[in-house]
């Protein structure tokens, strides 16, 4: 009976998690992912979500749009500027300082308007480029596509 109480104890204590570790010298014992790993893996996403998703979402449809989705944005950056390096440098660019004169989406100017400038700063603009340039988004079918690729020769 005087054993009871000690094995609740030692099995609460396990379902917890406290339990005794001890390092072998030698020995490199794996280091446990904390709250801030796992987040850094995903900051670009964030950032994303946080400056980019409320006019650019993939998922918004037609009249609901307020700027045109990131796949169009992507497909004209890179016919444009289909190095890394020159494509994050562009984007960077208009989202700092969004001038008529220089957009390379004539059409999503006049559906949409100037892209007011953003206050974003360098190294989070830089990581949004990059993901942009980076990331696999699902293909769009919608207005603006089948001209485009009319235009250069690519698809329809």
């Amino acid at each position: 009976m005087k054993l009871l109480p000690l094995i609740i104890l030692m099995a609460l204590l396990l379902s917890f998690g406290i339990n005794a570790e001890h390092v072998d010298e030698g020995i490199q014992q794996p280091q446990k992912e904390t709250a801030a790993d796992t987040v850094s893996t995903k900051n670009d996403e964030v950032l994303i979500k946080q400056y980019c998703h409320t006019c650019h979402s993939p998922l918004t449809r037609g009249q609901q749009r307020l700027a045109p989705p990131f796949q169009m944005v992507k497909m004209h950056y890179l016919r444009d500027y289909p190095a890394k390096s020159d494509f994050i440098n562009a984007i960077s660019a208009w989202v700092k300082e969004p001038n008529a004169d220089y957009s390379i989406m004539p059409g999503a100017m006049n559906r949409f308007g100037l892209m007011p400038p953003m206050m974003i700063n360098d190294e989070d603009l830089r990581l949004i480029a990059e993901y942009l340039f980076e990331v696999d988004l699902p293909e769009f079918r919608g207005r603006g596509t089948g001209r485009m690729h009319r235009r250069h020769g690519r698809g329809n």
